[in-house]
């Protein structure tokens, strides 16, 4: 069978993809075209993100590839946008299968089968699941067997069972870059990044996240030769400049780190990599050190909230002491420091607010990004919300962590929105903040992470990212 996988675009992309230059490759619809026989189907995968391809094109696309499934990823923030693609698909032909996967999907699979031009739903860890459907659809056999999937059969919405997590995630192929374009996926519009996910799954329950509704509460790890074969194969085939573990508890288990610091090491590769994970708190000093010995350059460190009031109301076990002494301590290992801040969680007032910008700028981090708190479909978070009326946005749109879409006791959705801005604006064009970047970039080009040809497009994402503040900040002033 013919299949395309989609990746949408969004009207408003994420801000902080604006602020760091950054594209991440499509790596869910990567794992589905791994999970499928490309001996018997041919598979393609467009990221309209990256690729340049108006309405008209794609559906040309499906008419000359004779596409028999489409699939299409949908975060909340891009449900509007990738639900609007399949229409206009189905519309044009109504043979063409329809399927919805991703986050939002497996959060609100029964609300979106109700489509009609929807034909299927993948919830949960899809790379069982839609190999399944595909070959039901191929073999015309009965649908009520797939486990992950809802459907229609006649007028009635069909939700399966779900699909059993996948315990031994290396028996899990590797993302199939082929389908993609792997220079378009950059960071500060220069460095190439590549992403790997080397666990699923988180332990901890806070009300706002997603994880453990779709991945489950239990930690699953791969192994660190699993993970490392992956890096290799990364590093062989598209020589990228940055490798980035996008696990939200990357650092809960040491001695796996070890083992894939020791695996590196053992195949002598030459590279750059980072990790987008809180848990670093109670990491030594050796462990860094040998994780910058293998390569390691970049720290994506979540704290959440710098308010006090808000670690109280969260019952969160957070010392703020001991965060700013463990991003003080990555700065001594000359890492770059992406620090993640969420602002104005219900109960917060201006005075809260303004105590997690002060903070971000007291630390100094290289890269200090904001977030506001957005109640996903699914969550605790988003139950206690509408319960009490706070949800004041309803346009899933809005959805993407910096559009306020939530009001508290204190503060409204135009004041939120104005502290947000404020926060970018303190941090990016504060002095000290500024000469720790230019401090970085520098060690960077020392290291030879960063290359002399990289040097002209981050000066304009640097130039570019600050106009883009400016530009947000006169813009709310003058509405």
């Amino acid at each position: 069978m013919n299949i395309l996988l989609i990746h949408p675009s969004t009207n408003e992309e994420l801000y902080f993809r604006k602020i760091l230059g950054l594209v991440t490759e499509p790596i869910g619809l990567e794992y589905i075209a791994a999970s499928l026989d490309s001996e018997k189907h041919e598979i393609d995968i467009i990221d309209l993100r990256t690729d340049s391809i108006s309405e008209k094109e794609l559906i040309k696309t499906t008419n000359e590839k004779e596409v028999d499934i489409v699939g299409i990823y949908l975060a909340t923030y891009k449900a509007k946008s990738g639900l609007n693609i399949l229409k206009k698909i189905k519309k044009h032909d109504k043979e063409i299968k329809t399927v919805c996967g991703g986050p939002h999907s497996s959060l609100k699979s029964k609300e979106i089968i109700k489509k009609s031009y929807v034909d299927f739903v993948v919830f949960g860890e899809g790379e069982r699941s839609f190999p399944k459907l595909v070959k039901c659809l191929e073999e015309n056999e009965d649908l009520h067997d797939i486990e992950g999937i809802t459907f229609k059969n006649s007028d009635e919405i069909v939700e399966n069972d779900a699909e059993n997590l996948i315990k031994d995630l290396d028996s899990i192929p590797f993302p199939d870059r082929r389908h993609i374009k792997p220079k378009n996926y950059r960071l500060m519009n220069s460095m190439t990044v590549s992403s790997i996910i080397s666990s699923r799954g988180c332990p901890f329950c806070c009300n706002y996240c997603t994880t453990p509704a779709i991945f489950g509460k239990e930690l699953r790890t791969r192994s660190a030769f699993n993970v490392v074969e992956e890096i290799e194969e990364i590093n062989k085939k598209y020589d990228t400049d940055l490798i980035m573990f996008l696990d939200d508890n990357f650092a809960l288990k040491e001695d796996r780190i070890w083992d894939i610091c020791d695996e590196i090491d053992e195949r002598n590769l030459d590279i750059t990599w980072g990790c987008a994970s809180g848990g670093f708190s109670d990491v030594d000093e050796g462990l860094i050190k040998r994780m910058k010995q293998t390569g390691f350059r970049v720290v994506n460190y979540n704290l959440d909230t710098g308010s006090k009031k808000s670690i109280e109301n969260m019952d969160r076990d957070l010392s703020l002491k001991e965060a700013k002494e463990e991003l003080k301590r990555f700065e001594e290992f000359d890492l770059v420091r992406i620090l993640n801040i969420v602002l104005g969680f219900p109960g917060e007032d201006k005075e809260d607010i303004k105590e997690s910008i002060e903070l971000a700028k007291d630390i100094g981090a290289e890269f200090p990004l904001f977030f506001l708190p957005t109640p996903y479909p699914g969550t605790d978070f988003y139950e206690t919300a509408k319960r009490q009326n706070l949800i004041k946005e309803l346009n899933w749109e809005k959805y993407n962590t910096y559009n306020p879409v939530l009001e508290s006791e204190y503060l409204d959705i135009e004041e939120i929105k104005e502290l947000y801005n404020q926060a970018y604006k303190e941090t990016y064009l504060n002095k000290k903040i500024f000469k720790k970047q230019i401090k970085s970039f520098l060690n960077s080009l020392k290291d030879g992470w960063v290359e002399p040809h990289h040097i002209p497009k981050i000066i304009y994402q640097g130039i570019k990212s600050r106009r883009f503040i400016l530009q947000q900040t006169n813009n709310h002033s003058t509405q």
